[in-house]
Parts: structure tokens; C-alpha cells; sequence
């Protein structure tokens, strides 16, 4: 009986194999024709950014190269980077196969994405398609899709040191087999063309984003449905390129050097004003601004070291107090009235904590022209002290974090102490007090006369 339930659990557990084996074969089996015969296949592009960050507009190039013929080959692809091989010499002639600028994907300036955390992420798709009267013969023919660099000139200027866009290093093995057509059977004779029609497409990771070897895994390469005017790809391919773009505001003549005295230049300006009658104006408040770095730069090749300067605004033209100041992650700074300090190269999605640690018994308000999210306060209105003196940091939302946005963004942290109410008199009481005695005098005096006129009457009687 007990070898009989291990000869069951056996071919229980071989039969689980074959199933689980057979299903993973299926998850990555290639593509098969359309009725036409024709396969196509989807490129996804995936340009990520900060929190906050417009959309630029932007357009990617992807190149398809053939690499040629093989008619031996194993089931399963080699390990990367090794091709498959050996190559048929001298590779054939094809006939309107993709190729140099296969696939464009443009995607519009302002485009909303997806958001998640700190991170903004806008999809573009185009499609390459291959047909049964590209191939002269029958085998499988390699190709190679790749994005092409530098095709956003304004972007990829090098003296324009406001934006950064990288291009993926990532490249697809992409795998035609071309078979003989069964004409016995009439749906496969369908799909021929000179006799032969396209068994499957097949394609491969080779080389990930960063240029590192891939892992050599088929992926699925069908497209997905694409919305242009949210940037959004359901179901995107698998065939897929990333991009970081990265913009830092401010400095809008492209200068190497900007000007902390001019506020164009800044990217990130927190104000101090004292107001009230008893309100200190030159004394120094001590402040901490905390940076919380964005994850998409810190990926990028963007420094993430920002530059301030302390500077005098009751002067014009704005005079430098102090700076530059290399700040990396913390940074502690003096402020009176009238003084800023100015980031002249903080980057859009960039998240920071203004906090007025000693406000010397005045009140504390604030306003900014931006909020925890990015977006931009037209209306300038108050914001929340507990925000402002915030210190529990988490991610990603960053509860009690403002983000840096476009359009100069700035924070006025204004204190505020009045004259304290009086218990005694003050010179303003002055006027009454002697309009009071001399109400009591006259009372006194009338009395004083009324009791020295009934003496002197009591005297003569």
C-alpha cells in the first residue's frame, strides 16, 4: 500500500513538472502571424522624470539592423551577449525589412503620464512590422533593434546645462523564422508568399538600459494600446527603451555661473520678513532646510550637490551676504528681514523642509507658490506651520515636504510680534486720567466750599 501512494505521489509530482514546465514554455513562446501573414511588433518607450516635471516634447529614433542567416540553431536562445550562428555567407539580399529608422515614437510636450511616488513616467509606442516577401529564403533571420542617440538637439546641447536626457543602451534580439508553406492546407497556404510564409517571431533581451548584459529571456512583443493625449500604454511590449529626463529650473540665460543676485536665476528661494511693532528686524533667526533627493536624479548622471547663497533684498541690486554654500543633504543658515537664501541649480521634483528653528517669542506664518505635490499657488495663499516646521520625513509621499516646481518656486516664512496688552497706564491714557482728576477735583472743591459756608453761617448766628 505505502509504495503504491509514493508511486502515485511520483507521477503526481512528475506530472506537476510537465505542466509547470509547459506552462512557462507557453508564457514565452514567440509571437505567431497575423491573417495576413504579417507579424508586428511593438516598441514601448518609457521616459521617466520627477515628481512635478513637465513633459518635454521630445522624439526617439530606433534603428533595425540585420545581422543576417542561419538555418542551425538551438531551441533555446545562447547566453548573452553570444549570437546564434553559424551565419549564412554572404547574408541575403531582403526586400523592405525594417531598418535604419524603423520605429519614431514622439511624445508631446505637457503629456500627464502616470505618476507613482516621486516618480513621473510618460509611455510613447510605434510598431515594425515583417512580412512573408521580405525573406528570399527559408531559416531564421537576426535582427537587432536599438534606439538611436541624440535626437533631441535643443535638449542635447551641451551648453545647455538646464536639462538632462539620457538614451538607452538596451538592444532586442529579434528572431524571423521563415518555413516552406504547406499548400495540402489552405489556411497555411494563406499566409505564403513566394512559397514561404513566417513560422514565428521571437524576440530577446541582449542589453539592458544601462548597456549591461541582459539576461538573454524572451520577451512579449506585442503591442499595446497607446493614448497619446495621457501618455499611457495598456498592455505595453515587452520590446521596451527607458529614458531619464531631468530639468533644474532657473538660470534661463544658460549661463555656466548663474547670478544668485538676480532671482531668474534661482531655483529655490526661502524668505524671512518680520513684521509687528516689537518685531526684530535685524535679528538673525536660525534655519535648517532640509534636501530630500529625488530617486530619478540620483540615477542620472546630475550631481546631487546644490548651491546656495545668502542674499540681501532690502538693497537693489540684491547684494550676496554669504555663499556660495555646497549643500548636500542638511544645511544650516541665518535669516533677518529682507534676507534669502537662494539654490541656484535644484532640480524640478526635488523635495526640501524649511524649518525656522528659534523664532525668539514671534509669530509664525508662511506662504509659497508651490505645494507637497508640485503644483503652482497663483493665489499665493497661506500654508500650513505644521508643513513648514515639519521634521518626520518618510517616502515616497514625503508627508510635510514641499517639491521644487517650475516658474521659480519660493517659501516666506514671516514672523510677526506685537505691543503686548497693557495691565497699567500707558502715555495714551494721559488725557483721560486728567480729564478724570479734574472731574474729581471740581467735586472736591464744591464740597470743601459747602462745608466752609455752613461753619461760618453756624459762627454769625
Amino acid at each position: 500500500m505505502l509504495k503504491q501512494i509514493k508511486k502515485s505521489l511520483s507521477i503526481a509530482l512528475v506530472i506537476m513538472m510537465i505542466l509547470s514546465m509547459s506552462i512557462i514554455a507557453y508564457a514565452s513562446e514567440p509571437i505567431t502571424p497575423a491573417s495576413n501573414g504579417e507579424v508586428t511588433i511593438g516598441i514601448t518607450k518609457n521616459l521617466v522624470m520627477p515628481i512635478a516635471t513637465p513633459t518635454p516634447a521630445t522624439t526617439f529614433i530606433f534603428d533595425v539592423t540585420f545581422n543576417g542567416l542561419v538555418d542551425i540553431w538551438d531551441n533555446e536562445p545562447p547566453a548573452p551577449p553570444s549570437n546564434v550562428g553559424p551565419f549564412i555567407s554572404p547574408a541575403p539580399t531582403l526586400a523592405s525589412a525594417p531598418g535604419a529608422a524603423a520605429a519614431t515614437i514622439q511624445i508631446a510636450a505637457n503629456v500627464p503620464g502616470i505618476t507613482a511616488g516621486d516618480v513621473k513616467t510618460v509611455q510613447g509606442q510605434d510598431t515594425i512590422t515583417f512580412a512573408p516577401g521580405m525573406f528570399p529564403r527559408v531559416g531564421m533571420y537576426i535582427f537587432t533593434v536599438r534606439e538611436r542617440a541624440n535626437t533631441n538637439p535643443l535638449i542635447d546641447d551641451v551648453e545647455n546645462i538646464n536639462e538632462y536626457l539620457s538614451y538607452s543602451d538596451a538592444a532586442f534580439e529579434i528572431r524571423v523564422v521563415v518555413v516552406n508553406c504547406n499548400c495540402a492546407v489552405p489556411a497555411d497556404c494563406d499566409l505564403c508568399v513566394n512559397g514561404r510564409r513566417i513560422e514565428s517571431v521571437a524576440t530577446i533581451r541582449r542589453y539592458n538600459d544601462d548597456g549591461t548584459p541582459g539576461d538573454g529571456n524572451k520577451v512579449l512583443p506585442t503591442p499595446g494600446t497607446w493614448d497619446e493625449t495621457t501618455g499611457v500604454v495598456t498592455n505595453p511590449s515587452g520590446v521596451a527603451f527607458r529614458n531619464i529626463y531631468v530639468l533644474t529650473e532657473g538660470n534661463d540665460d544658460g549661463e555656466e555661473d548663474p547670478d544668485p543676485t538676480d532671482p531668474d536665476h534661482s531655483t529655490l528661494s526661502i524668505r524671512k520678513d518680520v513684521r509687528g511693532q516689537f518685531g526684530e528686524t535685524t535679528r538673525l533667526f536660525p534655519f535648517t532646510v532640509t534636501i530630500i533627493e529625488n530617486e530619478i536624479v540620483t540615477e542620472s548622471t546630475v550631481t546631487p550637490t546644490y548651491i546656495a547663497y545668502v542674499v540681501d533684498t532690502n538693497v537693489t541690486p540684491n547684494a550676496v551676504v554669504s555663499g556660495p554654500h555646497v549643500v548636500n543633504t542638511s544645511f544650516d543658515f541665518q535669516l533677518r528681514d529682507g534676507y534669502e537664501i537662494r539654490f541656484v541649480d535644484t532640480p524640478v521634483g526635488t523635495r526640501f523642509v524649511a524649518t525656522e528653528t528659534n523664532s525668539f517669542a514671534h509669530q509664525v506664518a508662511g506662504s509659497s507658490n508651490t505645494n507637497a505635490f508640485g503644483a503652482v499657488d497663483a493665489t499665493n495663499t497661506a500654508w500650513s506651520v505644521d508643513r513648514q516646521v515639519a521634521t518626520s520625513i518618510t517616502t515616497p509621499a514625503q508627508p510635510g515636504a514641499l517639491v521644487v516646481a517650475p516658474n521659480g518656486p519660493w517659501v516666506a516664512i514671516e514672523n510677526y510680534r506685537s505691543l503686548p496688552p497693557q495691565t497699567g497706564l500707558t502715555m495714551n491714557d494721559i488725557p483721560f486720567v486728567v480729564a478724570i482728576l479734574a472731574i474729581i477735583g471740581g467735586a472736591f472743591g464744591l464740597v470743601v466750599f459747602k462745608v466752609r459756608k455752613s461753619k461760618k453761617a453756624n459762627y454769625i448766628g
